[in-house]
């Protein structure tokens, strides 16, 4: 493990904790790729979740229309979100479906590069690139608090199975999500829209119990190092961003 990594990602974690910053954590379902169905977005500063559900809308560029009117008056806040970095699921994802349905290359606002935390990484660059590898976890005897079906769990995922702190949070795995959306029915989307909501939840309490350091992963985690700096934050930056 790269210690000046850890020390930065560290560093990163108070910073996004702390509530006077304008940090907020992005997720969203979609069925098949190209139909984004809810967008949630989780604000640090306010402890409140916003979900921008397809459903409440007439058609596509209304829904689009009134997420990207949401960010723009954020304004500069940054953005956290988990592997929301492929053309096919994640910002570029977002961008390209309004692109398609609004024939205009142009978008209201982009959320750059700069403003953009990828979680996944960031947990990496803390703990270890293989803090999730070790012996399957015996699972809590509340794991009908959560559904993952046999399927291959997320990182986030294998960290509900290791921390009691996460069992309370209800989400749906990916594909769970996706073929609900198929069902296209009132009580499958209500489930979905749920879903991406508690996950934007779920990645702040994530970060919060990594920055407390009670975050339990699959390997002793050791104590994390003091060190305070802006330079060194602004290099972790640049090595999770996207």
């Amino acid at each position: 493990m790269d210690v000046k990594d850890q020390q930065a990602a560290q560093q990163l974690l108070e910073e996004i904790i702390e509530p006077t910053n304008n940090w907020k954590i992005i997720h969203y379902s979609c069925k098949g790729f190209d139909e984004i169905r809810a967008i949630a977005v989780y604000s640090f500063k306010t402890d409140t979740t916003k979900i921008i559900k397809m459903i409440d809308f007439a058609n596509e560029k209304e829904f689009f229309d009134t997420f990207f009117d949401y960010i723009q008056a954020c304004g500069t806040d940054n953005y956290l979100h988990w592997n929301l970095n492929s053309t096919l699921f994640g910002f570029d994802a977002i961008v390209d479906r309004y692109q398609k349905i609004t024939n205009k290359l142009d978008v209201p606002v982009h959320i750059v590069n700069e403003e953009r935390i990828n979680i996944a990484k960031l947990l990496k660059k803390y703990y270890g690139r293989d803090y999730l590898v070790a012996e399957e976890p015996k699972l809590n005897a509340n794991r009908a608090c959560y559904d993952f079906g046999n399927l291959k769990k997320t990182d986030y995922e294998r960290l509900i199975e290791l921390n009691d702190a996460l069992m309370t949070f209800k989400i749906l795995s990916d594909e769970n999500e996706a073929h609900l959306l198929a069902e296209n029915t009132e009580k499958a989307n209500q489930k979905v829209e749920q879903s991406v909501a508690n996950k934007a939840v779920l990645f702040k309490e994530i970060l919060r119990l990594a920055q407390a350091n009670e975050l339990q992963t699959a390997k002793a985690h050791q104590e994390q190092p003091k060190q305070k700096g802006t330079k060194i934050i602004q290099t972790i930056k640049e090595k999770i961003k996207k």
